[in-house]
């Protein structure tokens, strides 16, 4: 796990001085050790910047960038390929000599023996990695089929630079800090800016299961091409639960492959609980985990049950104990950390800085769990959804015009009906933090506002992910991982766990567990059974112990919710300041949005001003302009 950056430009000066800010502005991710490589090709340079936390081939030898001193390929490489001793095998019994032992060195092999499309299609990790073919004259980036190593980029004709974050790409001062408008809106609708679009009108995220590839030129084409087909994995037959079963063993088996201590991060739900378990039985090495606790809310605290589930597991479990004026102190520390502006990650970053007391660097997560089990509400919405639009819509909305209309979800239920239905609006709906009428009453803009508020790329993207599966449940777990896991939960994971210097493993975000799980459920014509109370983990796994599992699910959320709102109601004069402008946004919008925010009654509407908290506290400690 690593930060890594790439630049080309035809100034050497240009390529020197961002190499030292890149090792410099990512040396959070890797506090292990960096270093830095130039190549002159013909008129332009190259330049490689790496940032190393060592966790496989802890020796000199699995530094990076690394260059094939046969063919001089170079790479540069963040994530873990967890298979990487069963291809290394293969290559050293087709011939290949290797000097290190690290899974980096794989891939340089791997690559040289195979090619880039067969070597991805064998490679099993997380990834996002830089390649310089030197024969060829050919860049190749590439980030892991469910995006859970992020790749950004820019291209201005001149310069181009691709990184782990995007602060390190801004921070050179070479391309714009310039706000994209459109990405506000996308922002207010999901809490997160939706690829490939980020939160600056110059900088890029790389697709899911897609790559760069370029020659090195004065004329560079940056396009980016899909090399990963779905379809391929998620319409195998004759699966059963033993199939999964083997899947889950082999997945968690593959995570603890590590050169240094794995820990589970243990909440006492279902989903890191099968993780824990399958650990404690798949490996031979000590495991501890670790779970919150609340030294000012009991009553949220997981850790009493959780010291139940990891005795029974037979492994060690730290409380992280966290109290409030631990969260408030993290505030600034929290929103310096994030890339850009997101309504997720606070509970990542609290965590992440517990941990780091502790010493060890690696930990096992159950993100993927509820994407794949069916542990979201969606799972049971969007079938409604598809039930609601069979009536007749004008009697729907007779009937609707008699509920409270300051409710979220009758706004939902409204917006839904006031469109041709789709799939995709369906999830959008779902999914959905300011509706489409509300971002136009925010935004102080005269433009044709989308529903969904994504661009055409990234719809034909979805759309096509979602249409590899057949039965209205695999869809579902297709859109949660690539849109809500993909574009949210694991890109804000990834920056605030690596600033802490830290590496989270998620389990179920396995393509091959993926393709057991979501092919079962394409051949079966009711999978609501199988749902229910994550129902596959009870059944995939020897000995769960369903008798230890709390009735309440709640994860690793933080209990300050209701701190959250006060406080923002307390500081409305500021908030609205900024976003007014700064952000340009409407006085009448955000007066009758806050009327009804201090009114509110419902659990979640704190998010939404947390939304908008956000946007303003981010802006406080990032560069940008806007016009």
């Amino acid at each position: 796990m690593c930060g890594i950056a790439l630049i080309l430009s035809n100034s050497e000066a240009v390529v020197d001085s961002s190499l030292d800010s890149f090792q410099v502005g990512l040396a959070h991710r890797g506090p292990d050790g960096s270093s830095a490589l130039k190549e002159k090709i013909n008129s332009t340079f190259i330049g490689f910047a790496h940032t190393r936390l060592s966790i496989i081939d802890l020796s000199s030898s699995g530094d990076q960038p690394m260059v094939d001193s046969l063919n001089g390929n170079i790479i540069i490489f963040n994530g873990e390929i967890y298979n990487y001793l069963d291809l290394k095998e293969d290559l050293i019994q087709s011939g290949e000599v290797f000097e290190s032992n690290s899974d980096t060195e794989v891939l340089l092999k791997g690559y040289k023996l195979w090619g880039i499309k067969k070597l991805l299609y064998k490679t099993r990790g997380m990834f996002g990695f830089c390649l310089y073919d030197k024969e060829q004259n050919e860049i190749f980036i590439i980030r892991d089929p469910l995006g859970i190593k992020p790749l950004y980029y820019a291209y201005d004709g001149s310069n181009f630079v691709c990184a782990s974050e995007i602060k390190s790409i801004i921070s050179l001062n070479i391309f714009s800090n310039k706000i994209l408008r459109s990405s506000i809106d996308s922002y207010l609708a999901y809490g997160s800016v939706q690829p490939p679009n980020t939160i600056y009108e110059s900088v890029k995220i790389l697709f899911p299961g897609h790559m760069l590839q370029f020659k090195v030129s004065s004329e560079m084409n940056i396009s980016p091409n899909s090399y990963w087909e779905w379809d391929e994995y998620t319409n195998r037959e004759d699966i059963s639960i033993d199939n999964i079963s083997s899947a889950l063993d082999t997945s968690v088996t593959r995570h603890l492959v590590s050169d240094v201590p794995v820990g589970v991060l243990l909440s006492g739900g279902y989903d890191s609980t099968a993780i824990a378990l399958l650990a404690s039985q798949l490996t031979s090495n000590s495991i501890c985990s670790y779970t919150l606790s609340f030294a000012d809310n009991k009553v949220m605290s997981e850790n009493i049950n959780a010291k139940k589930i990891a005795d029974f597991c037979g492994i060690q479990n730290e409380a992280l104990i966290v109290s409030n004026q631990d969260i408030i102190d993290s505030f600034d520390s929290f929103f310096t950390s994030m890339d850009q502006p997101s309504d997720d990650g606070f509970n990542v970053f609290i965590i992440s800085r517990m941990l780091k007391q502790y010493g060890n660097k690696v930990f096992l997560h159950g993100v993927g769990g509820d994407e794949l089990f069916g542990g979201y509400p969606s799972f049971t919405d969007i079938p409604r959804a598809l039930q609601l639009k069979k009536f007749n819509s004008s009697i729907l909305r007779k009937l609707l015009s008699f509920l409270d209309n300051s409710k979220i979800r009758t706004k939902k239920i409204k917006e839904l009906l006031s469109v041709d239905f789709n799939f995709l609006h369906a999830m959008y709906v779902r999914r959905n933090i300011f509706g489409i009428n509300e971002r136009k009453d925010l935004m102080r803009e005269n433009r044709q506002f989308s529903i969904m508020s994504i661009s055409e790329d990234y719809e034909n993207f979805l759309e096509k992910s979602i249409n590899s599966s057949k039965s209205l449940s695999s869809k579902i777990s297709m859109h949660e991982l690539m849109q809500y896991s993909a574009s949210k939960l694991l890109i804000d994971g990834d920056v605030m766990s690596m600033s802490q210097g830290l590496e989270f493993r998620f389990p179920f975000l396995d393509v091959d567990l993926i393709s057991e799980v979501l092919s079962l459920k394409n051949n079966i014509s009711s999978f609501s059974n199988l749902h229910k109370d994550k129902s596959i983990i009870k059944r995939s796994i020897k000995n769960f112990p369903n008798d230890l599992m709390m009735k309440r699910k709640m994860g690793f959320t933080l209990p300050i919710t209701d701190f959250i709102k006060n406080e923002i109601i307390n500081n409305l004069d500021d908030i609205n300041s900024v976003l007014i402008e700064d952000f340009k946004f409407c006085p009448n919008g955000l007066n009758k949005f806050w009327n009804w925010y201090r009114q509110s009654k419902e659990p979640n509407s704190w998010l939404r001003g947390w939304v908008l908290m956000s946007l303003v506290n981010w802006s406080k400690h990032h560069s940008f302009s806007i016009e």
